[in-house]
C-alpha cells in the first residue's frame, strides 16, 4: 500500500497540472480593471503578450519558455458594479500557480493606479500653458505592435530615440524580440535606450 501511495504522488508530481479556468471577482468596475490588467501584461516583463483587445476586455499571453512554455488567455466579465477576471490557464509544471500569480500582479498593478489617481494634481484649466504630461514609456510589446503595423525600421527607431522607455533586454526577451521579426537595429537601438536611463 506504501509503494502505491508514493508511485500516486511521484506521479503527481511528474505530470503537469490543468489549472482550467480560474475566476476572481474584484470590487470595481470591468472599466477600473482593465488598465491594471494591461498594465500587468505590458510592463510586469515576465510575460509575452500574444493578443490584446481593449474593446473585449480580453488578451492572451505566454509565460515561461521552452518545454515549460505556456499561453494563457485573460477576459473580463461585468458582474454589476463588480468585474470577474476569468484566467484560462493550460497545463503548467508542478509549482507553478500562473493563474494566482497573475491575479496577484493585476491586484498590485491595480493598487498602484487607484493610488496614482488619487495623488494626481487636478487637471489645469483650459488654455492653462501647463505641458501635458509625457506619454507612458515604450515597451517590447509596443516596439512589436509598431513592427506587426509595418512601420520602416528607421520610424521605430526614431520613436525608440525620443520616447521614454521600459524595456526588458535579457536573452529570452532579445530572443522573442528576434523571433518577432525585428532587425538587429532595432534591438540595438532598444539597448541604447536601457542604457541612457542607467
Amino acid at each position: 500500500m506504501k509503494r502505491l501511495v508514493i508511485v500516486v504522488l511521484l506521479l503527481a508530481l511528474a505530470v503537469p497540472a490543468f489549472a482550467g479556468t480560474h475566476q476572481d471577482v474584484f470590487n470595481v468596475p470591468c472599466r477600473a480593471l482593465w488598465p491594471a490588467v494591461s498594465d500587468t501584461l505590458k510592463n510586469s516583463g515576465k510575460y509575452w503578450v500574444q493578443n490584446i483587445d481593449n474593446a473585449a476586455m480580453s488578451a492572451s499571453y505566454n509565460v515561461g519558455g521552452g518545454p515549460a512554455k505556456r499561453t494563457i488567455s485573460v477576459v473580463l466579465i461585468a458582474q454589476g458594479n463588480s468585474c470577474e477576471l476569468q484566467t484560462q490557464a493550460g497545463a503548467a509544471p508542478p509549482g507553478h500557480h500562473d493563474a494566482a500569480d497573475f491575479k496577484d500582479r493585476v491586484t498590485l498593478s491595480l493598487a498602484k493606479l487607484q493610488n496614482a489617481r488619487a495623488s494626481a494634481p487636478a487637471r489645469p484649466a483650459q488654455g492653462s500653458s501647463e505641458k501635458p504630461p509625457a506619454g507612458a514609456a515604450l515597451t517590447n510589446a509596443d516596439v512589436v505592435k509598431l513592427k506587426e503595423a509595418g512601420l520602416s525600421e528607421q520610424v521605430i527607431i526614431d520613436k525608440i530615440k525620443a520616447s521614454p522607455t521600459q524595456f526588458h533586454l535579457d536573452t529570452d526577451d532579445m530572443l522573442q524580440l528576434r523571433h518577432a521579426g525585428l532587425s538587429d537595429g532595432i534591438i540595438s537601438a532598444m539597448i541604447h535606450a536601457s542604457q541612457r536611463k542607467e
